[in-house]
């Protein structure tokens, strides 16, 4: 009897050893992306970057590595512009807003994960930032 409640607090120790950790990983808070979807045509209303001046652009992948580069003269919404055309090509329509402030405004992709091995080569997201 005392060998069976051992062995029994054992095995639930054990359980609770490997499902604790499991949980906190793959749990509900870390299931995609927080922010609300936000239309690509919809960014402008959003973006708090404002003046004239000179933006640099960057065109993010999905794996986060900068896919292009640029530096834009003009308005912050010529820059938003020439992203948004970038984003449109890659046919991106909903996109999360991560950063908005009045020097960087960032945009990432609003997407499910497929899986496959080759996705970190897409366009992911865009980057203005005020020089």
């Amino acid at each position: 009897m005392e060998r069976t409640l051992l062995e029994l607090l054992a095995i639930t120790g054990l359980f609770l050893i490997l499902a604790v950790p499991a949980y906190l990983i793959f749990g509900e808070d870390n299931q995609g992306p927080q922010e609300p979807p936000v239309g690509l045509s919809q960014l402008q209303t959003h973006m708090v970057l404002q003046g004239t001046g000179q933006w640099e652009v960057t065109i993010l992948r999905r794996s986060g590595y900068v896919h292009d580069a640029w530096v834009f003269t003009g308005t912050a919404i010529g820059a938003l512009q020439t992203a948004q055309q970038k984003m449109r090509q890659a046919r991106i329509e909903e996109c999360a807003i991560r950063s908005n402030t009045t020097s960087k405004f960032e945009v990432r992709a609003y997407y499910e994960s497929t899986g496959k091995r080759r996705t970190g080569k897409y366009v992911g997201g865009f980057v203005i930032l005020r020089t």
